[in-house]
């Protein structure tokens, strides 16, 4: 399977200012990491934990640290995977 290009990286309001390079590739590699999850184990088995040790990170916690649930998360996920599909090859 040909992997896909990483996470669109770009700088978004939030509500103490903007999210700093290092926030942002922190949430592109707990994105990509929750993506290749769920495309490999399905849903249901792509705890925080897992995609925590898939993305390399010290655990689950840190995953609460850049998202503020898991649908936070999930609404990331998505909104990627349709970015990627709408993006020609």
């Amino acid at each position: 399977m040909a992997a896909w290009p990483s996470v669109s990286a770009t700088v978004v309001d939030v509500a103490d200012g903007e999210r700093t390079f290092t926030e942002i590739a922190r949430r592109a590699q707990i994105i990509d990491a929750a993506i290749e999850m769920i495309a490999a184990h399905g849903y249901a088995d792509a705890s925080f934990a897992r995609i925590a040790e898939r993305a390399g990170l010290g655990g689950a916690g840190v995953i609460g640290y850049y998202f503020a649930s898991r649908e936070d998360l999930d609404a990331e996920v998505v909104a990627e995977v349709l970015r990627r599909v709408g993006r020609p090859r």
